[in-house]
């Protein structure tokens, strides 16, 4: 007797997009940058340890090398994405206050860094401390001329209009007060104290685009 085979079975149809899992590696990725950031801001490049990242992060160091294969690679990462977003923070406040001066630009950048600061906790230490951790640490030597001329360029570009537009004072260059506000924006940055809190940076932000202003100091009045 004939008896008939039973139904091919269908194979599940394969889910377009990306595969299983990337949202979780591409979370656990964002994590390890987010207690990267924190952990180098807090104790400096030397004295975190890869354990510290991944014990912040919640994941286990096995977990932490899956994604990268050392503290510099993790350094590196983490302070490329804190470069581009500090800078296009910058940048998109400039752009946002094209018609407005130069202060006022510079002011809402500030501003918009503070909120920065808030959503990720250490980032401005951290790009602020880059620089002197980059110079102790000969295995972070890899800067890109770009990467470590991002600000001092960002803020020639915002002075170079100010100065055609009559900003700039008589016998200031346009290099000159790029350079002064690469410190101070840096000073500031180094100057931020993670335990300190959010509140403690803002209110030093402020005085400084009071100082912009001209309105930090009062002019003494006349002596009795």
């Amino acid at each position: 007797m004939k008896h008939d085979s039973p139904p091919a079975r269908r194979r599940p149809a394969r889910k377009r997009g990306r595969p299983e899992g990337a949202g979780v590696a591409a979370v656990t990725r964002n994590n390890i940058m987010r207690a990267a950031v924190y952990c180098f801001a807090q104790s400096g490049y030397a004295q975190t340890s890869n354990h510290d990242i991944a014990q912040a992060a919640g994941i286990t160091s096995g977990s932490l090398y899956h994604h990268f294969d050392s503290k510099a690679a993790i350094y590196q990462e983490a302070l490329r994405h804190c470069l581009i977003t500090l800078t296009e923070t910058y940048r998109s406040a400039f752009a946002e206050a094209a018609d407005r001066s130069c202060i006022d630009q510079l002011c809402l950048g500030l501003e918009r860094v503070i909120a920065v600061s808030r959503a990720w906790p250490g980032m401005v230490r951290f790009a602020g401390n880059s620089a002197a951790e980059i110079r102790h640490n000969r295995e972070l030597d890899w800067l890109h001329a770009e990467d470590a001329q991002a600000f001092n360029l960002l803020f020639r570009e915002l002075l170079q209009v100010a100065s055609e537009r009559g900003e700039l004072a008589t016998g200031v260059t346009v290099e000159d007060a790029a350079q002064l506000l690469v410190a101070l924006v840096s000073g500031l940055s180094i100057a931020h104290d993670t335990d300190l809190g959010e509140a403690r940076f803002a209110a030093t932000i402020r005085s400084f685009e009071r100082l912009l202003k001209g309105q930090l100091l009062k002019p003494r009045g006349p002596r009795k």
